[in-house]
């Protein structure tokens, strides 16, 4: 929350750094460069994108900023040095990390937060979004519009499966997993899964086990989906029921 970021060794239990400079407000994501570990790149509640080089334990680049909130990004997929940014106000942009500037935008869900973005692990060419108007929209890089998925609800999070490239699921305000198949015409999802108390903020597919996807949420617990069964198979944390007050 103070805009510090850490990497904890969970073998030797002990931080490898932990800096208290950098962000100057709360950071929302982080992720790993998928091709190189010693890259991390946050997120942060100032309106930045910075890049972690934790050998040196510096900031090595930072987006132009102005962003209003940018509550999460994706890196490209392979080399190709770029992120996708989803902000509160300016919509989702593409970050080329060499060039140091912004290079493309995406403007389709109007004035409303962008609360995830999710760049396809299989296909370079796809990114999603979901958004406070209840759309998760698939596209091409180049602004492409391939898919809308309207959901009764603010959509929070998205994940592309890594074991198929047309799957992606997603989590929504009214509880329920979504998982849809992009190689139909259908808007409608193929799987709606229940049992969340309380709304879903995100997804993540398993990159071990096909069909394995995990959810977490307000209630206060990741439930483990099994797509191939259609069941909930575990329930980790401890269920917080809420007042609808």
């Amino acid at each position: 929350m103070d805009g510090g970021v850490g990497l904890y060794d969970m073998g030797a239990k002990k931080w490898d750094f932990l800096r208290d400079l950098g962000h100057v407000e709360t950071i929302f994501d982080c992720k790993f460069k998928p091709d190189d570990p010693n890259l991390l790149a946050t997120a942060s509640f100032d309106g930045t994108i910075k890049i972690w080089d934790t050998n040196t334990l510096t900031a090595v680049y930072t987006s132009p900023g102005n962003e209003g909130v940018v509550y999460s990004l994706s890196w490209a997929p392979g080399d190709l040095n770029c992120i996708a940014g989803a902000t509160s106000r300016n919509g989702a942009f593409i970050w080329d990390v060499r060039k140091g500037k912004i290079i493309t935008r995406f403007n389709e869900h109007g004035k409303n937060g962008i609360f995830c973005i999710s760049w396809s692990h299989k296909d370079s060419k796809r990114i999603a979004t979901c958004s406070g108007d209840g759309f998760c929209i698939i596209r091409t890089i180049d602004g492409k519009i391939l898919h809308k998925y309207k959901h009764p609800a603010a959509v929070f999070g998205c994940d592309w499966s890594q074991n198929n490239k047309d799957m992606i699921a997603t989590g929504c305000e009214d509880k329920n997993v979504r998982v849809y198949y992009l190689a139909t015409s259908s808007d409608q999802p193929l799987k709606v899964f229940t049992g969340h108390l309380a709304k879903v903020f995100h997804v993540r597919w398993s990159p071990l086990r096909e069909g394995i996807l995990c959810s977490g949420s307000d209630d206060g617990t990741v439930r483990i989906w099994d797509y191939t069964q259609d069941a909930c198979i575990n329930v980790l944390g401890v269920i917080k029921l809420q007042s609808e007050a």
